[in-house]
C-alpha cells in the first residue's frame, strides 16, 4: 500500500470514492474537493492496495485556524488549537479489512505527534454508523460531545497523540 497526496488528476476519483459512502459522510463534489485540498492539513489516498491499481481509500484532515466551513470542524476549532482534525476517511468496498483505515490513521498520527495534541473527527449516530464508531473505537478514539449536525446527530470524538 503507497499513501501519498492525492493528485488533481485523482479528484475526480475521490469524489466517485467519497459519494459512494454517503450517509456516512457528506456528498462532494469537484468544487467542494478541490476546496478541501487548498486547507492547511492533508489530503491522502491510499493506493495499490492488495494488487489493485487505483483508490482504495482516502483521508482529509484539517489542521486548526482556517476558514474551512464546516460546523463540527468548528466545534473543535472554538475549542483548542493544537488538533487536526479528520473531515472524511473513506475505504473502497473492495478494500475494506484490508487494514486501509488504520494505515491512514497511523500515517497521519506519525505526521502530527508533537504539532498537535489530538486527532479529532465525527461519526454519525443518527443516521447510525455503527462500523466507524467501533473502528474509531478501536483506533482508540473517545467522545468528547455529541452534535445535532443539520438532519444528522454525531458523535465527536478525540484520540490523544503520543
Amino acid at each position: 500500500m503507497i499513501i501519498s497526496p492525492i493528485s488533481s488528476a485523482e479528484i475526480g476519483a475521490a469524489v466517485e470514492l467519497n459519494n459512494a459512502e454517503v450517509p456516512n459522510v457528506v456528498a462532494t463534489d469537484l468544487e467542494h474537493f478541490a476546496e478541501l485540498m487548498s486547507h492547511r492539513g492533508v489530503v491522502w489516498g491510499a493506493h495499490n492496495i492488495g494488487g489493485r491499481n487505483g483508490l482504495g481509500g482516502m483521508l482529509v484532515a484539517v489542521e486548526p485556524g482556517t476558514t474551512y466551513n464546516s460546523s463540527n470542524y468548528q466545534w473543535f476549532d472554538d475549542r483548542s488549537d493544537d488538533f487536526i482534525y479528520v473531515d472524511r476517511i473513506v475505504v473502497a468496498p473492495a478494500a475494506k479489512g484490508q487494514g486501509v483505515g488504520r494505515a491512514l490513521y497511523e500515517r497521519l498520527a506519525a505526521e502530527y505527534v508533537g504539532t498537535a495534541r489530538q486527532m479529532t473527527c465525527e461519526v454519525n449516530l443518527d443516521p447510525l454508523n455503527e462500523p466507524s464508531l467501533a473502528f474509531h473505537r478501536a483506533m482508540g478514539f473517545g467522545q468528547v460531545g455529541i452534535k445535532l449536525d443539520g438532519s444528522k446527530t454525531v458523535s465527536l470524538m478525540a484520540k490523544e497523540l503520543a
